[in-house]
């Protein structure tokens, strides 16, 4: 007994499904609607291929992701063990922040190593106008360090991401921002 097995993507099998219909189904195809089945053949083709990179790519780049996020979560409890850590969607967020702002781990650990203190000087003039918020806790978690440093050292950041903040810690930001570099 012999059977055949076949082993396609979903594109592939959505154009085997189309052709088996127009090809098989129907005889006498003028030579017109061959060329345009086959160069639609063509581009399905093209596209399965391209997908297929797509999905390579984005592999690569959660896995080059993950090593960043481990190194950055190594370099925070290192600096921050006492600190709350984030889940990991933030980290990416925070990694893709740093990027966009050239803020590097370099800088970051030198900050951490030099500025910590001045930082949680902040830190604390800030959550000491902010008790009386509902839900609001007396530190910043290891990427809330990490975001006020960027504050307070990048100007872009500030004035892009710096709205987001509360009033209270704006305030008491901006007040430290001149003197802290």
């Amino acid at each position: 007994m012999k059977f055949e097995i076949q082993v396609r993507s979903e594109l592939m099998d959505a154009w085997a499904n189309i052709s088996h219909q127009i090809f098989y189904k129907q005889e006498n195809l003028s030579k017109e609607i061959n060329r345009k089945l086959f160069r639609l053949s063509a581009l399905m083709e093209i596209a399965d291929s391209e997908f297929s990179n797509l999905i390579k790519i984005n592999e690569e780049v959660k896995n080059y992701r993950e090593d960043e996020i481990i190194e950055l979560q190594t370099i925070l409890d290192n600096y921050l063990p006492d600190r709350k850590k984030s889940q990991e969607n933030p980290m990416i967020t925070l990694l893709e922040e740093m990027d966009r702002y050239n803020f590097t781990t370099e800088s970051l650990i030198y900050l951490l190593k030099n500025k910590k203190e001045e930082l949680f000087q902040i830190e604390e003039d800030a959550f000491s106008e902010a008790k009386q918020l509902p839900n609001v806790e007396s530190k910043w978690w290891q990427i809330g360090v990490v975001r006020g440093f960027m504050y307070l050292t990048i100007n872009d950041y500030w004035v892009i991401e710096g709205t987001k903040y509360s009033d209270h810690f704006v305030s008491v930001i901006e007040k430290h921002r001149v003197n802290f570099k």
